[in-house]
């Protein structure tokens, strides 16, 4: 878990996933962005991040996960704090064509325009809804 000095004026964004070099890469791409960034090795850990204070405004979470997947997290999440929206990414061709889960997918591996371009996507829709 990394827990950055954050401002609140700044969004800021879990990042799970149990790949190290795909965590950090997406880490990198959002904080380029401008976003500020918590990070969890799995959905366990994001949980603690979560129920530890963290204060964020999305979630960006890999599907396939060991213990805990991203649509466990997610149900998880609309509990905890349901507000919060989540970005699924996947590596998996089945989950960029489902319908079924509670937030938008992007495939592995993406590029800093596109994962950039879902989390504002994500975020405005977010504030519309509010």
């Amino acid at each position: 878990m990394t827990s950055p000095a954050l401002s609140r004026n700044v969004p800021t964004i879990l990042v799970v996933d149990d790949n190290d070099g795909v965590r950090a890469l997406t880490r990198r791409f959002l904080e380029i962005a401008g976003y500020q960034i918590y990070e969890a090795a799995n959905g366990l850990k994001a949980l603690h991040v979560l129920t530890d204070s963290a204060l964020v405004d999305a979630v960006v979470t890999d599907l396939e996960m060991p213990g805990m997947n991203g649509r466990q997290l997610a149900a998880c999440l609309a509990i905890l704090s349901p507000d919060v929206p989540v970005l699924f990414i996947s590596g998996s061709d089945w989950y960029t064509a489902s319908s079924e889960l509670p937030g938008p997918v992007i495939a592995k591996p993406f590029s800093l325009e596109q994962l950039t371009t879902a989390v504002r996507r994500l975020l405005q829709r977010d504030q519309r809804c509010a």
